[in-house]
């Protein structure tokens, strides 16, 4: 039993001596490099999502600012009808006003042809 405690201490002795290059890592190496494939592949996706996150800002604002124009265009516009809906009524005050002077003067000219004739 000495014999066996004492030749296990000598293989662990021996193996803890083994130089790193002696040891065959190859299979942590392919493990390694399927990660480092996986973070690549992570850091491409992240910059195509970071990528479309700016588009997408892009587009807002631009869209804000079109819609911004529009709505100043719109109140603009909706301002100049305002103002034509005022000014329809007084030409058509005006043209009602006109109309009165014109039967008034009609009749004035009759009359003053019947005076006339008298």
């Amino acid at each position: 039993k000495a014999n066996a405690q004492l030749e296990l201490k000598i293989k662990e002795f021996a193996e803890s001596k083994i130089s790193p290059s002696a040891r065959d890592y190859s299979a942590f190496y392919i493990i390694i490099a399927e990660l480092q494939g996986k973070i690549q592949d992570a850091i491409i996706a992240k910059g195509t999502v970071l990528l479309s996150i700016d588009n997408a800002k892009l587009a807002q604002d631009d869209f804000r600012i079109k819609y911004e124009n529009e709505l100043a265009m719109r109140q603009s516009v909706e301002a100049d009808i305002a103002g034509l809906k005022m000014l329809m009524g007084e030409v058509s005050m005006a043209k009602t006003d006109l109309s009165m002077q014109i039967e008034s003067l009609k009749d004035e000219l009759e009359s003053m042809k019947r005076n006339h004739e008298e």
